[in-house]
């Protein structure tokens, strides 16, 4: 079984040290940021430090350490991928995604950040931000103040589109990368012998929204202060939202919303519906695991944010990737967007680990 080859460089890309370990356990969940813990031989490292984990079956995994602990003979890592570096809050007036694309929204916000603050302290060395593509849309902001992380979040399972990092040791930068998941959606069949210990969990959607009341207001300082508009959408049977469903879902499940209009109270409210009624193909959490040396189902075949369906028993789930866990012997590939209550429980375990 091959070594992992692990590689450490500081903030400014130069080389810190490196190291060869036994396979172990690492992972990237997109939709639950949490930190890897490994354990290394004593060598130089230090918070804030880039990392970087190569092995044959999942190719290169960039990360930042946020923390190191000393242990007798050797020292333990906590270890975040990049995109973790997302989970901050930013200004950023909300009505300004209604005069761009949704990932030029966000990359902005990073910008703004990382890039252009003015505290030099705050900015990442190198870092380039790249709008890979365009999709007007909103993402029902509440008010001026953001967090990107979360942001990205409501970006993936809206709208497909995800953000990537990559490190450039040579060429001293730090890639950013927004862009929509594309491409021929793949099949994957859970019952295959090569397919192991696969678990399904779909959200309950018993009570979920199938009506909305929406009822908009103007701000103090515009002409039409006191004047109030509303109006109803209905998701429909085959998950269209609109006003006038031709095919009702029963029992009828309702909400009511409020809307400050900042311009157009009709695409305002449609896009508040939107995210209501929205029964996102994703509402499931999906993993299965495979061999480390598996032909059928490799990782590197797989982005994050992309559309996949699986079938199991003879039904077809759609779903997305949205993360993987690298062990010694095995793979454990995740999707869809909802986390339950046991990986919750994990996490807490890792946390007081």
């Amino acid at each position: 079984m091959s070594l992992y080859n692990i590689e450490i460089f500081n903030s400014q890309f130069e080389y810190v040290s490196h190291t060869a370990i036994s396979p172990c356990t690492y992972h990237y969940d997109y939709m639950a940021m949490e930190p890897s813990v490994l354990e290394l031989p004593v060598v130089e490292c230090g918070r804030g430090d880039y990392i970087s984990i190569t092995d044959g079956s999942a190719g290169k995994y960039w990360g930042f350490i946020n923390a190191v602990e000393q242990l007798t003979d050797s020292i333990q890592i906590s270890v975040y991928p990049l995109v973790a570096k997302l989970n901050v809050t930013a200004y950023m007036e909300r009505a300004e995604i209604y005069d761009t694309s949704v990932e030029n929204f966000i990359a902005t916000l990073i910008r703004n950040t990382y890039l252009n603050n003015p505290d030099a302290e705050q900015n990442i060395n190198g870092l380039a931000v790249n709008v890979l593509s365009s999709t007007n849309g909103s993402l029902n902001l509440k008010d001026n103040i953001h967090n990107i992380y979360d942001l990205a979040i409501r970006a993936l399972k809206k709208y497909q589109i995800f953000i990537s990092f990559d490190v450039q040791i040579s060429n001293k930068k730090v890639i950013c990368n927004i862009r929509k998941a594309s491409g021929a959606i793949p099949t994957i069949e859970a019952d295959l012998e090569n397919v192991m210990d696969p678990s399904f969990n779909f959200k309950d959607t018993f009570d979920m929204v199938n009506k909305v009341f929406i009822y908009g207001t103007y701000p103090e300082d515009s002409p039409y202060y006191g004047t109030t508009l509303s109006t109803v959408y209905y998701m429909q049977q085959n998950g269209m939202i609109t006003k006038r469903p031709a095919t009702r879902i029963t029992p009828v499940v309702w909400d009511t919303k409020d809307l400050e209009i900042k311009e157009d109270f009709e695409q305002e409210a449609y896009d508040l519906a939107y995210d209501c009624l929205y029964r996102e193909e994703l509402d499931n959490y999906i993993f299965f695991y495979v061999a480390r040396d598996d032909s059928l189902v490799r990782l590197p075949n797989y982005e994050i944010g992309q559309c996949v369906n699986i079938i199991k028993d003879g039904t077809i789930h759609a779903s997305i990737f949205t993360g993987y866990e690298i062990g010694p012997e095995r793979i454990k590939l995740l999707f869809g967007a909802v986390r339950t209550e046991y990986t919750k429980q994990l996490i807490m375990e890792r946390r007081k680990a």
